[in-house]
């Protein structure tokens, strides 16, 4: 049986917000096994698990960044369809 422990809540740390719900409230987790990720506490979100915290926030940012740019690319193309 894994124990999620909530290590801490991400507000000194650099964290994007959720690239779901894009919400700020963020923690910082891990499991027995010493794996680390963020958790969304608003929509429950998970990012990738990684092997130290720093490594999970880092996925989770990226995530977020490619997250965004799906969206702005997913926009630019409908008014790009819809103006044209």
């Amino acid at each position: 049986m894994t124990t999620t422990v909530v290590v801490e809540r991400l507000v000194q740390l650099p964290a994007n917000n959720c690239p779901f719900c894009l919400q700020e409230n963020l923690v910082l987790t891990h499991n027995s096994s010493i794996e680390f990720c963020i958790h969304c506490l608003n929509c429950r979100a998970d990012g990738p698990i990684k092997p130290t915290a720093e490594e999970a926030l880092d996925a989770w940012n990226q995530a977020g960044l490619t997250q965004e740019k799906v969206i702005a690319e997913a926009v630019t193309a409908e008014v790009a369809r819809v103006t044209s």
